[in-house]
């Protein structure tokens, strides 16, 4: 490129050539969307990188390579653990107690019938495990991780039970082997000398509910203040928070 910079002078300069960029060949854009199949291997985690060789953007240094990253998506019933699937299931009381069956299909595709073993009982937030029903381990796509099943037991709502319901459930569990009798017989005379007590539902806001009156809340907040710092039954409540 020559520029004029006084009378009679004249500067001349180079630069890349915007066509080919130096190289003598020009450059052609052309835009266009394309196909890559990415293959994912068996058991392969959140994050892992997938490079497909030569099938990026054209340059004239030649052509890149498509990095693929892996996401999961949510499944609605289970959620990955590393190498175990982990879910949840709702048993209703009798099914806990008597047996539980229920069909379940995999991410393969198979159809399994889960059920207990004989005289298992179902405990609230027990957990069961399937053996080889997890994730495939990636690399050693014949080892695969557990199926973690965490159970919710039903109880029937307050008056569901009527009175020859109730009577006969109590024949049945005080009948079972090895079970603990009820004390009923050992508090049989007992009854009429006591008042009754009727259990209420639990609210948690109870907890705040201070243990003295307004007139005397200053020193109450006083005294909580220096019991949790200690340890005491602010530190006890807090624990009894966390646990519900």
């Amino acid at each position: 490129m020559t520029q004029r910079v006084a009378p009679g002078m004249f500067s001349q300069s180079t630069q890349p050539c915007r066509n080919c960029a130096g190289t003598g060949i020009a450059q052609r854009i052309k835009n266009e969307q394309v196909h890559v199949e990415v293959q994912l291997e068996a058991g392969m985690v959140e994050g892992a990188r997938i490079r497909c060789h030569g099938q990026g953007n054209v340059t004239i240094t030649g052509q890149g390579d498509v990095v693929a990253v892996v996401k999961e998506r949510k499944h609605p019933i289970f959620t990955r653990q590393g190498r175990h699937l982990v879910m949840q299931h709702k048993v209703p009381l009798v099914e806990a107690l008597c047996g539980v069956t229920f069909p379940l299909k995999m991410l393969d595709g198979r159809r399994l019938r889960v059920c207990s073993s004989a005289g298992g009982i179902i405990r609230p937030g027990s957990a069961h495990v399937l053996v080889g029903e997890g994730m495939p381990v990636h690399g050693e796509p014949s080892t695969r991780g557990d199926l973690i099943i965490a159970f919710q037991v039903v109880f029937p709502k307050d008056g569901e039970l009527d009175q020859a319901a109730v009577q006969s459930l109590r024949g049945a569990l005080n009948s079972s082997k090895g079970s603990r009798r009820s004390n009923t017989r050992e508090l049989e005379g007992a009854w009429d000398a006591g008042e009754e007590a009727l259990l209420q539902p639990f609210n948690r806001e109870t907890l705040d509910l201070p243990a003295t009156a307004n007139r005397d809340r200053a020193a109450y907040d006083e005294d909580s203040e220096s019991m949790s710092g200690r340890g005491g039954l602010g530190s006890f409540f807090n624990l009894f928070r966390s646990r519900m």
